[in-house]
């Protein structure tokens, strides 16, 4: 992990624009793929402005085994979605990516991979060249850190789980650090993957939310 500062603000809407590429989503007009936490849904919005309800997950797991997160394009031309009920649980089995194929005809869903240790993943990428995505969980008041505060790596097609990077403690690690990772990206002229954390920069403490948020890049 390399540190860069800073950028302030939680990212907290996620959407992709990458599959209007295909003949229906370019016949029906859509340009963004969305995913809303509040409704366990995953929408689209058109490029005349108006919304559709693409997948409504509570169709077939309860509203508290669903809170959806990023949505990212991966193998076989499907859609991913990352998956972190809430309360986070310990251990948290429901806890990983979802594969959503033909989103835009007859939308099925499939298990992807994950479970424990990855508890909240609130990033995902697909890691092309490591076959595997890569998954940034933060479950969200887990002072302890252990092994759950991270970056993980998500095997495809097996949906294994390893650990690729343990957030350190925020005893004794000194600010800018790595915490509290949020999204994932990846720079398109060098290949790395850029993460934000939505905490860990180095300013004073004035509020509930003190640091200032911070980039890192994954190599």
């Amino acid at each position: 992990m390399q540190g860069e500062t800073k950028m302030k603000n939680m990212f907290a809407v996620v959407a992709i624009a990458g599959l209007a590429g295909s003949a229906m989503a370019q016949s029906l007009g859509y340009t963004v793929v969305y995913t809303d936490q509040i409704s366990d849904t995953i929408g689209a919005i058109s490029s005349i402005g108006s919304t559709t309800t693409l997948v409504d997950f509570r169709s077939f797991q309860s509203d508290a085994a669903t809170r959806l997160a990023w949505i990212t394009p991966g193998p076989g031309g499907a859609l991913y979605v990352a998956n972190g009920p809430a309360p986070v649980p310990n251990p948290a089995s429901g806890a990983g990516i979802y594969r959503i194929d033909n989103i835009f005809g007859s939308p099925s869903v499939s298990w992807a991979g994950g479970g424990d240790p990855l508890q909240n993943p609130v990033g995902i990428i697909y890691d092309a060249p490591r076959s595997q995505f890569i998954a940034v969980s933060n479950p969200q008041g887990n002072i302890a850190q252990g092994p759950h505060d991270g970056v993980f790596g998500v095997a495809y097609p097996s949906g294994s789980v390893t650990e690729l990077y343990s957030e350190p403690s925020i005893f004794g690690t000194p600010r800018p650090r790595y915490e509290a990772g949020h999204h994932i990206v990846q720079d398109s002229l060098s290949g790395r993957y850029i993460i934000s954390c939505v905490n860990g920069g180095s300013s004073a403490p004035v509020n509930s939310d003190p640091d200032a948020s911070t980039l890192w890049y994954f190599d």
